[in-house]
């Protein structure tokens, strides 16, 4: 009995841990996002695509090379970094839409 309260604060610990640490990401994510959008603005006045498979693969080598002296598998860190550029991309497309409809009128 003694060994179940022990492991069930262990948990609620260890939980409360990963809250932070999402509570984190979010944060850096939001950055990220604020980054991106001034990024996409800038690509838009080059005339630059909005998607970059070699600045993509930059990124995934990055994170690739802060994630391997690790025990986790690369492939799981792979997957989400595809999705967060993935919905960057999204992101700025739509940040581009939103400012190229901005100055039009509807008929």
């Amino acid at each position: 009995m003694f060994f179940m309260l022990e492991a069930e604060k262990e948990l609620v610990n260890l939980r409360r841990r990963i809250d932070g640490i999402d509570g984190e990401i979010a944060e850096l994510l939001c950055k990220r996002f604020e980054l991106v959008g001034r990024i996409a603005l800038v690509k838009n006045k080059l005339g630059l695509p909005i998607v970059d498979r070699a600045r993509e693969d930059e990124v995934l080598s990055i994170v690739g090379g802060v994630v391997k002296n690790r025990r986790f598998e690369w492939r799981f860190i792979e997957d989400i970094y595809k999705v967060i550029i993935d919905c960057c991309t999204k992101f700025e497309e739509t940040l581009l839409d939103c400012k190229m409809n901005k100055g039009k009128t509807d008929p």
